[in-house]
């Protein structure tokens, strides 16, 4: 409940003051950021509404952190943008309804200026460490 108090706190003020506040706060805190995205990936995964369809939604999770993998392994000099952009063209979003929609949207958001905020030595390792925590928490939902 205190980090839900938390994350309505920050995203009450303004937009650009916003991510970056919550850019800092997940930087500073690895276990809630692999926290969170492990309980968005579950949601979606949950939304699914028969055995079937939580299948089929595990398993384009999966595919899709996959591909995004790949990429990066792919094209050593990839940059936080390009990853962006291939991500945005490997989600199918007309076949989502609008509140996954807003979800992936704004966990993009937040993960892109993250990253882009602190430019690192390679800042695709996060991004690799990302795309582990969300296939893992997916393969919780059986192989």
């Amino acid at each position: 409940m205190k980090y839900l108090l938390i994350l309505l706190f920050i995203f009450s003020l303004p937009a650009c003051t916003a991510v970056s506040t919550l850019g800092d706060y997940l930087k500073e805190n690895p276990v809630i950021a692999s926290t969170s995205f492990r309980y968005a990936t579950a949601k979606y995964i949950e939304n699914g509404s028969t055995y079937a369809k939580k299948q089929e939604r595990k398993n384009q999770v999966i595919d899709t952190a996959s591909k995004v993998e790949a990429f990066i392994d792919a094209n050593p000099t990839v940059t936080v943008k390009s990853v962006m952009v291939y991500l945005d063209s490997v989600i199918s979003w007309d076949k989502l309804p609008p509140s996954d929609r807003i979800l992936i949207a704004e966990i993009l958001t937040i993960v892109e200026a993250d990253l882009s905020a602190y430019e690192q030595a390679n800042p695709l390792i996060n991004v690799k460490e990302l795309l582990n925590t969300v296939i893992s928490a997916a393969l919780l939902y059986g192989k």
